[in-house]
């Protein structure tokens, strides 16, 4: 899990690669970047994400991947706006 800044909103990552983003304030799903199970390579991860950060407001979350990819999510619409090819499946582990 990882918060933003300011502290209300939190990006979850579960053991399956499922990744939630909410408003802690609320505890409300404000929704679902990956859902388990979910493989469409034009839209997620095709290898199991090692981990997700959000942006200090937010707005923004990117993760990183086994399929040597990083992701950049806009949290208000679960939509995925960047792929990146990283050659490596983790960030400076």
């Amino acid at each position: 899990m990882h918060l933003s800044a300011d502290g209300h909103t939190a990006a979850v990552l579960l053991f399956d690669s499922t990744m939630s983003v909410y408003d802690t304030p609320s505890g409300e799903l404000l929704c679902e970047l990956m859902k388990k199970g979910e493989r469409d390579a034009m839209r997620v991860h095709s290898g199991g994400v090692n981990g997700v950060l959000l942006t200090a407001d937010g707005s923004r979350a990117i993760s990183w991947s086994k399929d040597a990819t990083a992701r950049v999510w806009d949290t208000a619409t679960g939509a995925c706006t960047m792929v990146l090819q990283v050659g490596c499946d983790s960030f400076g582990h």
